[in-house]
């Protein structure tokens, strides 16, 4: 069995907010009154923390013929910390 492929989208995406309010040591108390949501024109959806984009979750690509999406995520906490 594949991990990732059994992986539902949204265990997937409550995993990846796990993993960015653990990066910004947030406790279960600030993550509502630190975080929020904004969406651009294209669709894709961000998570901002403290104001600062975190991750971009971006609009599932749809292939009807194959019957699959995909779903792309940009954590842009990581890619801060890689280029200093």
């Amino acid at each position: 069995m594949n991990y990732f492929r059994e992986l539902s989208i949204g265990r997937f995406l409550d995993l990846e907010y796990e993993r960015a309010f653990r990066h910004f040591n947030l406790t279960a108390d600030e993550i509502t009154k630190r975080t929020s949501f904004a969406e651009d024109e294209e669709g894709n959806q961000t998570l901002m923390i403290d104001g600062e984009p975190a991750i971009i979750i971006h609009k599932p690509n749809i292939n009807l013929a194959n019957a699959r999406a995909i779903q792309r995520i940009e954590r842009l906490y990581e890619e801060k910390r890689n280029e200093n």
